[in-house]
């Protein structure tokens, strides 16, 4: 029962090969025609509905390339078909309800499965969209954006900027950038190439006022004791 897995697959009387990894396998295939398909699930899911959209263009239709896991809902379904004890009409109306309830539990665990991978990739999205905004900063330290500029940038909106950014790098935006400036400005002046005012223009501060008491602030010293 561990290893049972499902999917919903349109046919049209195409040929297929399942490969079996183990030595026994057991299959439940449950088939309805195309038109009842299609009237069980007509205003059924977003899921549904688009794999109702791709049978109807025609062509064999498999709704996802890798099968899932059945939960325990639809295995106890499957073992109450397999151990249906009715017999004539009763046994054929309990076997159409219970492929019909094996049906929706289907759809239910497509349609959640889908979700969650749609999150899983707006994730990973807003995490490359968070280090895109690092590098514009980055890139341009000397004027950087504001905080709604950047949004428009990177094409997310400033709460969600600001949160996923917090996130990710543990500091905020302006936060992250200050950080970086310094860093940089130690850099120079231990390399002692730069003067003190150079490097606060280049580094886009207003003035070697406002750099000398944020790097003081920073590090302890002030930044012509650094050079010296």
């Amino acid at each position: 029962m561990q290893d049972q897995q499902h999917n919903i697959i349109y046919a049209n009387g195409y040929m297929n090969t399942f490969e079996n990894k183990s030595l026994d396998a057991e299959n439940l295939s449950i088939e309805f025609s195309r038109e009842a398909f299609l009237q069980l699930t007509e205003g059924s899911n977003d899921t549904m509905k688009r794999f109702a959209d791709r049978l109807m263009a025609g062509g064999p239709v498999v709704m996802g390339i890798q099968s899932l896991p059945t939960n325990a809902t639809i295995q106890r379904v499957i073992q109450d078909i397999i151990q249906c004890n009715f017999t004539g009409h009763l046994k054929k109306l309990f076997l159409l309800s219970k492929s019909i309830e094996l049906l929706v539990l289907q759809a239910d665990a497509w349609h959640q499965a889908f979700q969650f991978r749609e999150r899983q990739q707006y994730k990973r999205d807003d995490v490359e969209r968070i280090h895109y905004a690092r590098e514009y900063l980055i890139n341009n330290i000397e004027m950087p954006p504001s905080l709604s500029e950047l949004s428009r940038i990177v094409g997310i909106n400033e709460f969600k900027l600001k949160k996923k950014f917090k996130e990710e790098f543990n500091t905020t935006v302006f936060g992250y950038l200050a950080d970086y400036r310094l860093g940089m400005a130690r850099s120079f002046l231990e390399e002692g190439n730069k003067s003190v005012g150079d490097i606060a223009y280049e580094l886009g501060y207003s003035s070697p006022q406002h750099f000398s008491a944020a790097f003081r602030k920073k590090f302890g010293v002030a930044p012509s004791e650094l050079k010296k």
